[in-house]
């Protein structure tokens, strides 16, 4: 619900209009990071050379993937926890220790199984199985632990809320501290890569074990940091998300792992130079095809989608085309000034990988296309072929050892991987395109503006109901036949029952007459208002003209704050998974009188589906006092101030019930959501519609709940536009489980986005 308390957040503009806090932060933090990190590759290559160079890479790379082995996926579940802070400090220290010895044996007992390794005495890069002498492996096993620490400090930084400074601050002071390190080495002349290593990792290292301690108690937790191993609900849940992790990233740094384990040391410096120059085409590249499918999402006819499919890989790989072949014109012009005339052989491989990216924009958009269309089986049994045969590739490239040709490899296969895709989405499409003729079309709308339900289609309806020929009326607001909701198996009667529904909840029906009670501030004016109340009377201001429709008042009457649009919004969710079969129970978290959930139950009653819940999860006591020090997003919020907001559950109760839809298909759920929501014996969601404001309330029933929404169901966040700190929460979220699909507008506050594949926070 949107309160009234939040209205001065949305006066500044549209929904659209201005990106949050934390949004720029992070993306101000990403240019930093990609632009130090840049700075310290050119400087370490510049200094040390290709073949010195290609050790440090070596060694740097192995490092990593074993620190990606080591992190367990604690950070993931850093996020997601809901145990004491304080309880942190032993378990993260004891993986961080735990990773530096694991890595030291390794470096110093299996160095036959890792290409060169820089030495004190300088190794040429064809010394394969030579091993590592002390100041090498400190430094490698120093690099080991920072990583690990590095992940564990953006987890806690995320867990606090602290995505505008902290989280930050950990990536940019080591990086920082790097670069300045390294100017330093480069300033005296030192060559050795293994003291090299050993400055990255102990710079990389001290900021975020600093971090640790400072934001988990202190030195005094130092010295006593309590329990050394974390609770077994912790570790159940970090190593449930470890496969996924390991698993992406092993994806995309195979076959820098490859080159850097069979390839001479030298090659292996030309390589990451070509890596590094493709990875900014490759970042723009794929960004276009993300706007392009967050536009296609919103379509509906399969045709039109076909269509629209063609149009934007046509597109994409005309862009991608200028945009690469522009960069691999550049190319060895821009390594020769950049690098240096001694990495000028990376140029041909860096140029490959630049062209490559062509077919994996396309590979990047299709992928995407077809995720939204949850048709997530289809996209795995492309890849799983093709990652197969590019190992195979890459083997036979590397025997060759010609760089270009491994290069070539990448773009051979994602070429392969994008037509397969494209031929899978065209027969998709195709097949949704058949179905056309059994859809409901808009009335007096020509075929090719049609409205199909298929099963593989994402959402059909638009971002409001003004689109797509929609009409909204002033009065009544009950229309015989919305356009903009799925009207399937449903009589003429049953379709009048909800849309009357809507309008009775919202009190839209009655054009504004609702209103909210004066509440004047100056004392004669409140003395009259309590004069009125003693004889049981009451001043009513009435609702601005289309206040109810958007959303934007305090009801006196009405069983929801939520507008007619928003509604609607969740009335076609509701529908929609009931007739695509989407499993699960519906929720709304923070239900204030019910109205929300009153319309859900009402859609089960009409579409006569009686193996569904409707779960109404609220405190039913007003919202909590906000707690800056764990979530800072929530500093300064009053909404639980207001007694308004406080609604019993004997009255929410009586709503549904005066609507005849109170029975065994309505389970409530009362109390904070860090109490209700964890342990709820739901099993899976339909819809999920969040309503908690604060950022608090929002991170737990995100964390407790999503995991829950079945593939095809919707996310619905009320105060999005309203609450900066529902927003952030939300946001936070979204980056921190790999969430990626399309934010959609429902009005002013409300969006939502339908679930296309599992989360990888599952």
């Amino acid at each position: 619900m949107t309160r009234a308390v939040s209205r001065r957040a949305v006066m500044t503009g549209p929904l659209a209009s201005r990106l949050p806090r934390s949004t720029v932060a992070v993306l101000a933090g990403n240019a930093g990071t990609l632009v130090v990190g840049t700075a310290t590759g050119v400087l370490a290559a510049r200094a040390l050379g290709p073949v010195a160079r290609g050790e440090f890479v070596a060694l740097q790379t192995w490092a990593g993937m074993l620190a990606m082995v080591f992190a367990l996926g604690v950070s993931q579940t850093l996020v997601t926890d809901d145990g004491e802070d304080r309880a942190l400090l032993g378990p993260l220290l004891t993986q961080t220790v735990a990773s530096a010895l694991l890595a030291a044996v390794l470096f110093t007992v299996v160095p036959m199984l890792i290409t060169v390794g820089p030495g004190r005495s300088g190794g040429t890069g064809a010394g394969r199985g030579a091993a590592w002498d002390a100041v090498a492996v400190l430094g490698a096993t120093c690099f080991t632990a920072a990583a690990v620490a590095a992940s564990n400090a953006a987890g806690l930084a995320q867990r606090r809320g602290r995505m505008t400074g902290e989280f930050q601050l950990v990536r940019l002071l080591p990086a920082a501290a790097t670069l300045a390190a390294f100017a330093a080495l480069a300033g005296r002349g030192v060559r050795d890569p293994g003291l090299w290593m050993l400055t990255l990792g102990v710079t990389a290292l001290l900021p975020p074990l600093g971090y640790h301690v400072a934001v988990l108690g202190g030195l005094p937790a130092l010295a006593r940091p309590g329990r050394l191993l974390p609770r077994r609900r912790f570790m159940r849940s970090a190593l449930g998300a470890y496969g996924t992790v390991v698993g992406a990233q092993l994806i995309y740094k195979l076959d820098m792992l490859l080159v850097a384990t069979f390839l001479a040391a030298e090659q292996v410096a030309f390589y990451a130079v070509a890596v590094a120059v493709a990875g900014a085409c490759t970042t723009v590249c794929q960004a276009t095809g993300m706007v392009m499918f967050s536009r296609l999402r919103t379509l509906v006819d399969p045709r039109q989608r076909a269509r629209v499919v063609r149009r934007a890989v046509i597109a994409t790989v005309a862009l991608a085309a200028a945009v690469a072949g522009t960069i691999a014109l550049v190319t060895p012009t821009a390594i020769r000034i950049v690098y240096g005339t001694r990495f000028a052989p990376a140029a041909p491989a860096a140029q490959v990988l630049v062209l490559a990216t062509i077919p994996q924009s396309v590979d990047y958009l299709l992928t995407h296309v077809l995720l939204g269309f949850r048709a997530a089986r289809t996209v795995l049994a492309i890849q799983v072929p093709v990652a197969l045969s590019t190992v195979l590739g890459l083997a036979a490239a590397l025997h060759d050892g010609r760089l270009p040709i491994v290069a070539a490899v990448s773009g051979i296969t994602y070429t392969a991987s994008a037509v397969s895709l494209h031929l899978a989405s065209t027969r998709l499409l195709a097949r949704a395109a058949g179905a056309s003729p059994d859809s409901v079309p808009l009335d007096g709308a020509s075929p090719d503006s049609e409205r199909s339900l298929t099963a593989h289609g994402p959402i059909p309806f638009p971002r409001s109901p003004l689109s797509s020929g929609a009409t909204m009326t002033t009065t009544p607001t009950v229309a015989p036949h919305d356009p903009t909701v799925a009207r399937h198996d449903l009589s003429d009667t049953s379709v009048r029952y909800l849309d009357l529904l809507r309008a009775t909840l919202t009190c839209s029906l009655w054009d504004g007459r609702d209103g909210g009670a004066w509440e004047p501030r100056t004392g004669a004016k409140r003395m009259l208002v309590r004069a009125f109340r003693s004889q049981g009377m009451e001043i009513v201001k009435r609702s601005a003209p289309g206040a109810r429709t958007d959303g934007r008042d305090w009801p006196r009457l009405a069983l929801t704050m939520t507008g007619d649009r928003r509604m609607r919004n969740l009335q076609e969710c509701a529908e929609r998974v009931i007739v695509d079969g989407v499993p699960g129970d519906f929720i709304e978290t923070g239900v204030w009188r019910g109205g929300a959930c009153i319309l859900m139950r009402g859609v089960l009653a009409a579409y006569g589906v009686p193996d569904r819940t409707v779960w109404v999860a609220d405190s039913f006591a007003g919202l909590p006092a906000p707690n800056p020090g764990r979530y800072a997003a929530d500093t300064g919020d009053r909404h639980h101030e207001y007694a308004e907001l406080s609604v019993s559950l004997e009255q929410v109760r009586d709503n549904f019930r005066r609507y005849g839809l109170l029975d065994d298909q309505v389970r409530f759920l009362r109390g904070w959501f860090r109490d209700t929501l964890p342990t709820a014996p739901i099993e899976r969601l339909a819809v999920l519609r969040l309503d908690g404001d604060m950022y608090e309330s929002t991170t737990d029933a995100l964390t407790a709940l999503y995991p829950k929404l079945s593939d095809g169901g919707f996310c619905i966040v009320d105060d999005y536009g309203a609450v900066p700190g529902c927003r952030a929460a939300v946001e936070d979220y979204r980056a921190a489980h790999g969430v990626t699909e399309p934010i959609i507008e429902v009005d002013w506050t409300c969006v939502y986005w339908r679930r296309s594949e599992p989360s990888r926070s599952r």
